[in-house]
């Protein structure tokens, strides 16, 4: 995805700013004449810092800036990164879900399957109800009005985030299959 470089520095700049051990001292932003941007960076740490923390902390947000480099910037859902109301796993979830609804709740349901059928000899009503359906789709589950549900009730995302995390966390052994949430299935 094509980036601005203030755009990109003012996403990892939050990044930065989320460990409070973190900061830089200098950064350079150098675009050659192919295209390609160069960003040098320079860290600081306390002088009282463990090599192996210091380590584990720059491998911990060359994983963040991975995934901040691959969303999408300029959503609606942006701010909510940028204004720290969501984690960088968080709103990589929350991009990740509103895809996911907007591909997948347009699916024609059975119901249409079912009526489509009986209209198949009756091209102009057929016709009309394909209309029906795309107007329908289009009012309720446009990307804007997903990601706008995600923006009124980000509470429920971060407890969608942890349900989910709590099956998938990378290099973790469950032996047990994803369950249910019944929990956050009754809320609003």
């Amino acid at each position: 995805m094509l980036r601005t470089n203030e755009s990109f520095l003012s996403f990892f700049s939050n990044l930065v700013s989320s460990d409070k051990d973190l900061y830089w001292t200098r950064k350079f932003v150098e675009t050659f004449s192919n295209g390609l941007t160069s960003y040098s960076l320079y860290f600081k740490f306390p002088k009282n810092s463990d090599p192996s923390q210091i380590e584990s902390k720059l491998q911990n947000l060359a994983h963040k800036l991975g995934l901040i480099s691959i969303l999408p910037q300029g959503t609606r859902l942006s701010p909510m990164f940028v204004n720290k109301v969501f984690n960088v796993e968080e709103f990589s979830y929350s991009m990740a879900v509103s895809r996911f609804v907007y591909y997948f709740m347009t699916n024609k349901s059975e119901e249409y399957q079912m009526l489509a059928k009986s209209l198949k000899s009756d091209l102009l009503n057929l016709g009309r109800l394909e209309t029906m359906h795309n107007r329908l789709r289009s009012a309720a589950v446009s990307p804007a009005r997903i990601q706008e549900c995600i923006q009124n009730y980000p509470e429920i995302i971060k407890e969608l985030y942890q349900d989910f995390k709590y099956y998938r966390i990378p290099g973790r052994i469950i032996n047990e299959q994803p369950k249910f949430n019944e929990e956050l299935a009754k809320k609003n």
